[in-house]
């Protein structure tokens, strides 16, 4: 009996070691990466080309930023695996794995690297320690929930390529499902929806959209039951990766991104509840993610972990800056996450607007060496690695006090450099007396392994700064600036309520729409901190963005459907001040058209849409149905309250 039960036993034991690997194939038009080969357990696996920035400071927009080639590989891995990489070209001096938390030491012999992977994982292999000599391996666990595609609530889009364009999901329940060796050229959007679920082992691509154009490839508003798992966003084009507005009940779980251009932050979660971000793996120019606040609705319980971040030009984790038009930003986990060579702040917790940020953990962190930037350096040498920043208001918020940070724990946090001449910073910055940083906690924050201490040269206060407490291995727990009393909280002014989203009719049958009730994408934002607009609700873009030619112009946009219940024939009015020239005009989908006025206003005037040539009100004569007017921003300094179409008399 003793025999048989260990003859099971070593049965057991080879059925636990089996390993089983899942490539996936190379879609047409995606050719092998021209530096690495890949076997995983013998199996050949397909790298890709990705694109990373090597640009490390920001340019005027419209720009395209310059990059070089790394490559990625997806596959399924159940099991433990020896994999092999063969690099193409010159034999490389040195490799590593990173990051270094995952504790794999390749072997380099000549041009053949090996090692092994005992779970799945998202891994760089990096070359002669160059940030651009890359190969991303993205191992994924076997699927739990295979989706199947005969399904009606199941949107599948199988191996090979795909041109859907935009994608609006339309009902709640629905399932979009990118398989492993699916490359998917276009946007997912959603709004008001309920138990939506985003997977697959397949890309979602950005690489088709014409330059300059601002389009997020996933952009949700009011979901509540969100799940995103596993797929990979490639080359998106220049907006953020993952716009989720007033969302709840978001988990996003292995998510990968690659993004090159301007502005292709991670994950924004704007005015949302209860997020859990976790095991996700950013390359991204600008910012990882980003916990915001907009349109008087704080955003509240978001969590980030195990997870990996490489920003070229940003910030891995971090609050803010702008975006922040609500009470407050609380509640907010980052844990357990790997911040490779930041180029600018690993860490940044601010309020450029009226939200307080409150309650922010941060904790279990490695940061591993450190890219230079032009920008933001406050000294020879010297660069901000964390920040905790309340700014004076932002632009247009000028009646609002600025928000507070407090309530902040830094625990386990480490910084090992790569070049010990550049001087790292911890910078707490206050905007003034109300919008001070108080009530803080650093907990064995280290840099290169000497622990953060009140006299530390890396750390810089201003003087609304308040309650700092510093705790280390061995050490006594020491203060820094402390006061009787926490400071008391601002006054944060309530924003007044939206007006109907309905249009207005009145007797003639002139129609009336509020311009802060369209659908409003990308950098257009509302506002209401304007007493003479109506409302005080008007909608405009902020200090920094500007424009492009007309083909460019689905950049900062509000979208409005008007339903006819006769036809008629109409002219359009604007009510706008500002620059000149401010407005292009789209209706029914027809070519851009400049709207506007000449000369600078001062104050809310009408303006109508002019025939470029004549000069004269234009005249639309429109059929009983749907239309749809598309409003975009030529110039910052051009807000717009109202639209008014007049029917015209015969």
């Amino acid at each position: 009996m003793r025999m048989l039960w260990s003859f099971l036993a070593l049965c057991g034991l080879a059925a636990a070691a089996e390993t089983k690997v899942t490539t996936y194939p190379a879609p047409e038009g995606y050719p092998a990466n021209a530096r690495f080969k890949l076997s995983v357990a013998g199996q050949a696996s397909h790298v890709h080309d990705a694109k990373a920035s090597t640009e490390i400071k920001s340019h005027a927009w419209p720009y395209s930023n310059r990059f070089k080639v790394v490559g990625f590989s997806l596959f399924e891995l159940d099991g433990t695996a020896e994999v092999k990489v063969e690099v193409l070209g010159a034999p490389p001096e040195h490799a590593r794995i990173l990051p270094t938390s995952l504790g794999i030491v390749p072997a380099l012999e000549g041009s053949i690297i090996t090692f092994r992977l005992e779970r799945p994982v998202n891994a760089i292999l990096e070359l002669n320690r160059d940030p651009f000599e890359h190969l991303y391996l993205f191992a994924t666990a076997p699927e739990k929930e295979p989706v199947d595609p005969r399904d009606p609530n199941v949107l599948y889009f199988g191996p090979g390529v795909h041109r859907p364009g935009a994608i609006q999901v339309e009902r709640d329940g629905q399932t979009i499902y990118l398989a492993g060796g699916a490359v998917v050229k276009g946007d997912i959007r959603a709004s008001g929806r309920k138990n939506l679920r985003i997977a697959g082992r397949g890309i979602l691509t950005g690489d088709h959209h014409e330059p300059f154009v601002k389009i997020n490839p996933i952009k949700l508003r009011g979901v509540e039951g969100l799940r995103i798992e596993d797929l990979l966003i490639l080359d998106s084009s220049n907006a953020w990766n993952v716009r989720l507005e007033a969302c709840r009940d978001v988990k996003i779980r292995g998510l990968r991104i690659l993004a090159h251009e301007p502005t292709t932050d991670g994950v924004d979660p704007i005015s949302c509840e209860n997020v859990e971000i976790e095991g996700v793996f950013f390359r991204n120019y600008d910012d990882g993610v980003v916990c915001k606040a907009a349109e008087g609705k704080s955003c509240r319980n978001v969590a980030v972990r195990k997870s990996t971040f490489i920003t070229d030009n940003g910030t891995s984790l971090k609050t803010g800056f702008g975006e922040m038009d609500a009470e407050q930003v609380s509640d907010i986990v980052f844990e357990d996450c790997d911040v490779i060579r930041p180029s600018g702040h690993a860490i940044k917790l601010s309020s450029g607007g009226r939200a307080n940020v409150l309650n922010v953990r941060v904790e279990n962190i490695r940061i591993e060496g450190f890219r230079m930037r032009i920008e933001g350096v406050r000294e020879e040498g010297r660069q901000e690695l964390i920040g905790l920043l309340s700014s004076p208001t932002y632009v247009y918020r000028n009646n609002f006090a600025p928000g507070t940070i407090r309530g902040i724990v830094l625990r386990n946090v480490a910084y090992v450099s790569s070049d010990p001449k550049v001087v790292t910073l911890l910078g707490l910055h206050g905007a003034d007396a109300a919008g001070c940083v108080a009530n803080v906690l650093f907990e064995n924050v280290t840099f290169d392994g000497e622990p953060l201490h009140p006299g530390h040269p890396a750390l810089v206060l201003n003087e609304h700064v308040h309650n700092l407490r510093f705790k280390a291995p061995d050490r006594d727990e020491q203060v820094a600036r402390p006061r009787d009393a926490d400071p008391p909280m601002p006054a944060t002014p309530e924003l007044p309520p939206l007006p109907p989203a309905e249009p207005v009719v009145n007797e003639r049958g002139d129609i009336l729409l509020e311009a802060e009730c369209g659908e409003i994408e990308r950098t257009m934002y509302r506002w209401a901190d304007d007493p003479t607009a109506s409302g005080k609700w008007y909608v405009g873009v902020k200090q920094g963005n500007t424009r492009g030619e007309p083909s460019d112009s689905t950049w900062a946009t509000a979208r409005y459907k008007i339903a006819l219940a006769n036809p008629g024939a109409y002219t359009l009015e604007g009510r706008m001040k500002g620059w000149g020239h401010p407005f292009w005009l789209r209706v029914d989908g027809g070519a851009w058209m400049p709207w506007g006025h000449e000369k600078e206003l001062a104050d809310w005037a009408w303006q109508p849409a002019r025939d470029p040539e004549s000069g004269r009100p234009l005249v639309f004569e429109w059929a009983a149905g749907e239309h749809t007017l598309v409003v975009s921003l030529r110039h910052i300094k051009a807000p717009l309250d109202q639209l008014r179409l007049v029917k015209v008399e015969k």
